[in-house]
């Protein structure tokens, strides 16, 4: 299982937060606003060129065909990744902005 999100824009992105957190592996277009925020290429997930249908089919295949343990430390980099937004650091920047 993983999530592939193939946007041409976006704003910011939730739901690859959530599959990050809940360990699934993520491959999103490179769109503006978001995705490059969140996913380092290769480390916590995948980033391909928004409209490259060819680099998006490779990254699928390279998903699917991960390894066990490259998998688990896919899915170990991604929940690390995903604590820069946890609630407990986002309250914070919100206390230190007001």
């Amino acid at each position: 299982m993983f999530l592939c999100f193939s946007s041409r824009w976006e704003g910011f992105l939730n739901v690859l937060i959530e599959a990050m957190a809940c360990g699934v592996p993520v491959i999103s277009t490179d769109c503006p606003s978001g995705p490059n925020e969140i996913i380092e290429n290769g480390v916590n997930g995948f980033l391909v060129p928004v409209c490259d249908e060819f680099a998006l089919a490779n990254a699928i295949f390279n998903v699917l065909k991960l390894e066990k343990q490259g998998k688990e430390l896919l899915i170990k980099n991604s929940s690390i990744s995903v604590e820069k937004f946890s609630l407990n650091k986002i309250i914070k920047q919100y206390e230190n902005l007001f």
